[in-house]
């Protein structure tokens, strides 16, 4: 062998044995972007404040109290929370009793679906796909980096005397100080990193819990921009969610 040949061969073993240890060392990188940035909150912190407005969101919205499709949502999104990046806060699932196709969660776990988008979905996997995305915003603590920025740039930080980076119990004060939990909640909008975060979490998500990920597609991507007269559109059968429904059980708004 020649020295030229032997010299190559090393160089060859050498970028082999760095690739794996460079591989390995990209994707911690990558997964310390999943919950990571500006956040003044622990994830403690985060868990009550979700808990705090879900309890009051309860008491406010018109719920569902219908076992099968509450079970039926429950399990869809218990199934993707386990097999999502953050599997171990304890999620709640809420379907709200309203016409529109939307879905929100809140920090800590706690997501709201409304009966318009089960209705409206044309599978299991539509379903799971705007499950998955709320779920990854959960993943990405996307509510409290937000809330950080808008306390920052409000000089609240500042004002109440506490250092960036701080997991003060004050923060209480401070988010009331905003108008309550409710109140910042529900003037935050997401970037748009955090929604592409989400639908590529999102989308993973659903592929570890076996689901087709190009569900994700369908009421994300605004091919359906409003309920059906009839609800079930006698897709009772085909679709699980509506399986031994009957029109009208689920009241129309």
């Amino acid at each position: 062998m020649s020295r030229r040949h032997v010299w190559l061969s090393i160089f060859v073993i050498g970028i082999m044995a760095f690739l794996p240890v460079t591989g390995a060392y990209a994707a911690e990188k990558k997964q310390e972007k999943v919950g990571g940035g500006l956040n003044f909150f622990s994830e403690q912190q985060e868990k009550a404040m979700g808990k705090q407005y879900s309890d009051e969101l309860k008491t406010k919205l018109d719920l569902v109290q219908d076992s099968f499709v509450y079970s039926y949502i429950n399990q869809i999104g218990q199934k993707l929370a386990q097999n999502s990046l953050r599997p171990d806060i304890g999620y709640e699932f809420q379907v709200v009793n309203t016409g529109e196709i939307n879905a929100f969660a809140l920090p800590g776990g706690y997501i709201f679906v409304n009966r318009g988008l089960i209705s409206t979905a044309g599978s299991e996997s539509e379903v799971a796909g705007v499950i998955g995305h709320e779920i990854a915003h959960v993943v990405g603590r996307h509510s409290t980096n937000q809330m950080s920025k808008q306390l920052l740039l409000t000089g609240l930080v500042m004002g109440a005397g506490i250092g960036v980076g701080a997991k003060s119990e004050r923060w209480g004060e401070i988010i009331n100080a905003l108008g309550g939990v409710g109140v910042a909640l529900t003037s935050m909008k997401f970037s748009r990193d955090h929604e592409r975060q989400a639908d590529r979490l999102g989308m993973a998500t659903m592929v570890q819990s076996g689901y087709d990920p190009t569900g994700m597609k369908g009421l994300r991507g605004g091919s359906r921009d409003q309920e059906r007269e009839d609800p079930f559109n006698g897709r009772r059968g085909r679709v699980p969610c509506c399986r031994r429904r009957r029109h009208g059980q689920l009241r129309q708004p």
